[in-house]
Parts: structure tokens; sequence; C-alpha cells
């Protein structure tokens, strides 16, 4: 009983309908092959693109820490009251230079 059936699934495997079973199987299984190759592809370079942004965010926030130190100094707040709003000590006078 155990010969028929082995017999049986050679002969159906090599039969036509069996070839194009088969080669459907492997197109279906390549094209899927396809679509997870393409997705790796995309989230390596969504992850390249975060990573490259994450970096850029942290060098911002090194720089906004930085500036909040120099701000926290008297030296620090009496730039940026001189820089923008143009004021100045007694008996210090405004130069202005134009080109």
């Amino acid at each position: 009983m155990q010969i028929m059936r082995d017999k049986t699934w050679k002969d159906w495997i090599r039969s036509p309908l069996g070839v194009v079973i088969l080669l459907g199987v492997v197109v279906l299984l390549s094209l899927s092959l396809g679509r997870m190759v393409s997705r790796y592809r995309a989230a390596m370079e969504n992850k390249k693109f975060s990573t490259t942004e994450f970096e850029t965010l942290q060098n911002q926030e090194a720089a906004l820490y930085k500036k909040i130190e120099w701000l926290s100094t008297p030296e620090g707040i009496e730039y940026e009251i001189r820089d923008r709003y143009g004021v100045v000590k007694p008996g210090e006078e405004v130069i202005v230079i134009t080109e």
C-alpha cells in the first residue's frame, strides 16, 4: 500500500499539472521574497534617516543647553540685553558702523 502512495505522489509531481502548480508556488514565493526585500530596504533607509535626524536634534539640544548656561551668567544676560535692545550703560555711547 505504501509503495502505491509513493508512486502516485511521484507521478502527480511529474505530471504537467504538478509542474505548473510547483512553478506557481515558486513564483508566489519569489514575489513574496521580493516584497520582503523591498520592505527591508525601506526600513533600513528610514533607520538611516532617523539616526541622522536624531543626531542633528542631539546637537541642537547640546547647543541650546550651552546657550542656556551662557544666559544664566551675568555676562550672558548683559550681552543679550545690549545686543537685542541696544541698551548702553551710563556714560557709554552707541557707535553704528555702516558700510
